[in-house]
């Protein structure tokens, strides 16, 4: 009787351990898959939040664009009097014109330079932005859009700038063409 008793708990022991060894493997391969779901899922948010924030930056640099071009901002800058109140009156109120319900907190006409020859914010006339800020410009002043990623006004204008200006801006800069 012992020998049967003996038997039987050691198949329910075999038994147990097999099923505790296909439960280990079940679970660990269901944690693998979701693990692989996860990620599959993260990398997809992440493209569609890239693919949106890259349309926004396309957005924003087409509408800077149409400013550039048009013949209100082409005429400030023509006017070509540093900061002098009409001349940087007459692009501020051209770009609110222009942008409609899209928020420009800031704008600036610069010359190749870096003076600032009209801005919003009357402090900055006549100020000449940073050596890497004019660097990070060249291309616009080769006639192409771009955009910069936010930077505080000390990074753009340097320490003429009170230390408590406002908070860093996104900047989307576009040439001002005409005939000169």
């Amino acid at each position: 009787m012992v020998s049967v008793s003996a038997s039987r708990l050691a198949i329910a022991g075999i038994g147990a351990t097999a099923a505790i060894a296909l439960g280990t493997w079940i679970y660990l391969d269901v944690q693998r898959e979701l693990r692989t779901l996860a990620a599959a899922n993260l990398r997809s948010l992440l493209d569609t939040q890239a693919g949106v924030l890259e349309t926004w930056i396309r957005e924003k640099q087409l509408n800077v664009e149409r400013w550039a071009k048009d013949v209100r901002v082409i005429a400030a800058a023509a006017q070509n009097a540093a900061c002098r109140g009409a001349a940087s009156d007459t692009l501020v109120n051209a770009i609110d014109a222009l942008r409609q319900s899209d928020a420009a907190e800031g704008a600036n006409l610069v010359d190749r330079s870096g003076r600032v020859l009209a801005t919003r914010t009357r402090d900055y006339c006549g100020l000449t932005i940073t050596p890497e800020r004019l660097q990070q410009l060249a291309p616009v002043f080769d006639g192409k859009s771009m955009f910069a990623p936010p930077m505080s006004e000390r990074e753009r204008l340097g320490g003429a700038v009170k230390a408590e200006a406002r908070r860093p801006l996104v900047w989307f800069s576009a040439p001002v063409r005409n005939e000169a």
